[in-house]
């Protein structure tokens, strides 16, 4: 049997966020799962996969600023949410996924 491996680990979170697709994200929605690769959203609003969204990441451990990451979104899981593969991220906002996922 073949098995897809996956590029990066993902870890099933909740983790209320802000995404739009302008950097100041104005949807709020919950991650559900997260990985460096990108994440789940939970939102109730649908988002045509291809287009460009911001994420506003303020995750649960830090005490700093919120990060706002640009991503694509790559399929809309019909009362699931946003499929949302990341683009461009820091290496800070690397460290503080990694964080959470590992």
């Amino acid at each position: 049997m073949f098995t897809k491996k996956r590029r990066y680990p993902r870890a099933k979170v909740s983790i209320p966020v802000e995404w739009g697709t302008a950097p100041n994200c104005g949807y709020k929605g919950v991650i559900l799962i997260l990985s460096l690769s990108g994440c789940l959203i939970q939102a109730p609003l649908y988002a045509s996969p291809g287009q460009v969204v911001f994420v506003r990441l303020s995750l649960p451990e830090e005490g700093e600023d919120a990060h706002v990451v640009r991503g694509l979104i790559k399929y809309q899981m019909e009362g699931m949410g946003l499929g949302v593969e990341f683009m461009e991220l820091t290496d800070e906002d690397k460290r503080l996924i990694r964080d959470i996922v590992d």
